[in-house]
């Protein structure tokens, strides 16, 4: 999918003072893995919150549905997702999928 692409920081990306215009799909799968239920209007159930995550509680195989859930219902194939843990146990999310 095209559409405004964002920087590091969240922020419109732009390129000779232009917005940069490219395939989001990476950028939207971010956006709701990190999204609460509630930030999208026009999608209130869209959201992963998976900063709730980060305290180790919640099951490998729970956040791995929720995931792949959270995606399908975006239009995403996911094929696999990878969970890993820093020694700060700040978790990260890999997912692969493709519309």
């Amino acid at each position: 999918m095209k559409d405004l692409l964002l920087d590091s920081d969240g922020n419109f990306k732009f390129k000779r003072n232009d917005l940069v215009i490219g395939d989001s799909d990476n950028q939207n799968i971010t956006d709701i893995i990190q999204s609460v239920k509630g930030d999208y209007k026009r999608s209130p159930q869209t959201g992963l919150n998976a900063i709730r995550f980060s305290n180790g509680d919640t099951r490998d195989v729970d956040i791995k549905a929720q995931v792949k859930l959270q995606l399908e219902l975006d239009g995403f194939n996911v094929t696999n997702i990878i969970l890993t843990r820093d020694a700060d146990n700040n978790l990260n999310i890999e997912p692969y999928a493709e519309r």
